[in-house]
This record gives C-alpha cells, structure tokens and sequence, in this order.
C-alpha cells in the first residue's frame, strides 16, 4: 500500500492524489488549475490544427512552384520521405479496399 500525500494550502493538509501533489496551489485550489489547464491545452490544440493547416497549405504552394520534397522536408525538418508521406497526393497514397470491379461474363 502506497503512503498518502499530504498537501499543504491555506485551508491545512489534506490527502492529494499524487499527480497533483507537486502544485503549490497557493491562494487557487488544484480543481482552478485544472481547469485553468485543460482550457490552456484546448486553445493550444487548436492552436496546432491551425499552424498544421497552414504547413500543409504552404507545401501546396511549394510543390505547385516546382520545390522538391526534398527543400519541403529540410525546410520541416524531416526525410523528404516522410514529407512525401505526411503531406504527398491523397491519390499516391495506396487505397485499403480494392476499386477493381469484376469483369462481365455472359
């Protein structure tokens, strides 16, 4: 069996899971911060699609000028490879269900 942590805030000690138990919460209980955090992570998710939107848009308009997948991935950071990958042609990437119809017998 695991020892309880004890926290200590304004109010006294008080049993903390122990996730929590590194914050100091100060004047603000632990249940503020959590909030306060998973509105900090929301925005910053969002934040992220944005600038992904964005990258892939500006590889658009890269490839359409004639850059290699090579410039786009050193540019990235990356292979061109797994440039290709993430931002390639939907078409060149391999479908999962076959599109190949049976051929008519009569």
């Amino acid at each position: 069996m695991s020892p309880r942590i004890q926290m200590e805030t304004d109010y006294g000690s008080r049993p903390a899971h122990p996730a929590v138990a590194y914050w100091s919460p100060g004047r603000r209980d632990v249940e503020t911060q959590l909030r306060d955090l998973y509105s900090d992570l929301h925005a910053a998710q969002k934040a992220r699609e944005a600038a992904e939107a964005r990258v892939g848009h500006i590889v658009q308009q890269l490839r359409a000028l004639g850059a290699s997948w090579a410039v786009v991935g050193h540019a990235l950071g990356v292979t061109k490879a797994a440039a290709h990958k993430r931002y390639g042609p939907a078409e060149l990437v391999p479908s999962t269900s076959s599109t190949r119809q049976p051929a008519d017998t009569q």
